[in-house]
Parts: structure tokens; sequence; C-alpha cells
């Protein structure tokens, strides 16, 4: 593993907290890291939920109800990864779930640990890279890994450890970018790269040019970025031993109001069915779900 590239990020997201773009007055990342703990009161969590919500179409409690499995995490061990201002911590804590939050950011799990206070909920928070887990092996019953394996210099790596520590008949889901997608191929690729000329300027490399145009593009970027296809993530959760292993494009219809550009946000303009339909197919997320026999 590049651990000078590992460092990077982790200075990153400490500074830029995972926050799907909320922040204090301008809605971007900026100056979410530099929000003063007695700013962040429960008011400013609602509205972070609420932020969660209508990037998730508006889905109603509890939070990503349509991916997480909050019947089978009940009762159960459960581990969470990366989680930024701990909206999923909260949920599977009110559902029941016995969870393990983790963060390469200290700065998260600091705002974690407030959240919950402020909800009077509990969870053993701590920071540690998912990388090299900690754990014993089969701690968990269920890992949750959210927008975060796309972002470690060694994906692989780490979803070889989610499979070390659960449990036989464990189970894990997340959420990772996907290639086969309209915001790669046409927002990242061919407007940025090709009409804007910046893949002349990263050498072609897309991984840069992704990591420059993606989370954080209004402060420059962040620090890694990696795409995969939907055949391409199966295949690293088979290499480390999961079994039933799906993976299926989604994305929130309402990202494609701005096709073909900002500028142009003529995507608004159809029809809500229409929107799903691309999304379901050529989201820029893709959901996954594996299990351990």
């Amino acid at each position: 593993m590049d651990e000078q590239l590992n460092e990077s990020v982790k200075e990153w997201w400490n500074k830029n907290p995972f926050s799907y773009g909320l922040s204090k007055k301008s809605g971007s990342y900026r100056d979410v890291g530099d929000i003063a703990d007695s700013e962040l009161d429960i008011n400013f969590f609602d509205r972070y939920m609420a932020k969660m919500r209508k990037n998730a179409d508006g889905q109603i409690d509890p939070l990503m109800y349509k991916f997480i499995d909050y019947d089978f995490i009940k009762g159960k061990k459960v581990l969470d990864i990366a989680i930024g201002f701990g909206w999923s911590v909260i949920e599977m804590v009110r559902n029941g779930a016995l969870v393990t939050g983790i963060d390469i950011a200290p700065r998260a799990v600091e705002l974690t640990r407030k959240h919950l206070q402020l909800r009077n909920l509990t969870a053993e928070v701590m920071a540690m890279d998912a990388q090299k887990l900690q754990f014993s092996d089969e701690s968990f019953d269920y890992a949750h890994a959210w927008g975060c394996l796309m972002h470690m210099p060694d994906t692989q790596g780490a979803i070889n450890e989610i499979f070390r520590v659960l449990k036989k008949g464990g189970r894990t889901s997340g959420y990772m970018y996907n290639k086969n997608s309209v915001t790669f191929w046409w927002h990242r690729w061919f407007l940025r790269g090709i009409l804007m000329g910046k893949l002349i300027k990263y050498r072609g490399d897309t991984q840069k040019l992704v990591s420059r145009y993606g989370d954080g593009v209004t402060i420059g970027g962040c620090p890694l970025i990696k795409v995969y296809t939907p055949k391409e993530a199966a295949k690293m959760f088979e290499k480390a031993g999961f079994v039933n292993v799906r993976v299926d494009s989604w994305g929130p219809p309402a990202l494609l109001n701005n096709f073909p550009t900002r500028k142009t946000p003529w995507g608004k303009y159809l029809p809500y069915s229409w929107k799903k339909f691309i999304s379901s197919r050529w989201g820029w997320g893709m959901i996954f779900h594996a299990d351990k026999k």
C-alpha cells in the first residue's frame, strides 16, 4: 500500500469529514471540518440527516432501508466503516444493532460521538484504518462500508479485512462509484477530460481526473477516487471469499438534473420515471451486497 497516499487521504477527510456536501453556510465541503463543537447542536445534525434523505431520493426512516437489512442487524454486532458525521451509526443503533463505528479521520470520530450524545444513543466509536482492522477474526455479524472503499489505496485489502472480521453467515453491504455511469463517461471523461483537455493535463490518467472532479470539486478535489464497473467490484469481493455477491447500479435520479451541464441543466425537465430508469442502470453509484458462507 502507498503509505504516503494513505496519509494524504486521511488528512483530507479529517479536514473534510464525509457530509454529502453539508456545511454551516455555503452547502459545500468548505469549512465543514472547522466547525466548532459549540456550533454542533441538534439542529445542525438534523440538517445533515435531512441532506442525506434528499441525496437518497427522499427515503423515509430508516435511512437507506432499501439497501441495509435492518431486520437482520437487530441485536447483531455491526461494524460501520467510514462513519463521517454518523448517519449510519445513528440509524443502525436506533434499529437495535450493537454498533462499532470506525473512521480513518479522528475528526469524524469526534463528530459522530457528539451526534450520538445529542441523540442520547450509545455506540463504540474509534479512529481506525479499515485496510488494517484491529479486530479479531469473526468479530462481527455485519459490516457496512458506505462510500469509502473507492477512496482507499488498498481497496482489495480492505475487502479482505472485512471478510476476515465477519462471522460465518455474516453479511456486508455498501456503496462504491460506478464506472459504467453517465457521471463518469459524460461529466468526467467527455466534458472534463476531452472537451476541456484535462486528460491531456493528467496524461490520460482517469483516476487523477475523477479525483480532481469528484468529492470536494469546489476545493480542488480529493487525493483519491477509484471507479469500478459492477463486474470489477464483484470480482474483488469474490476474490476475498464472499459468496452471493450482488452489485447493482444506483444513483439518486436528481443527479441527472445537471445533465448535460450545470449551466444548462436540461435534465431537470426529464420525466422523473426516465431519470429513475437511467439512474438504476447508469447511476454514479453502485450498491454491493455479499455474504460470508
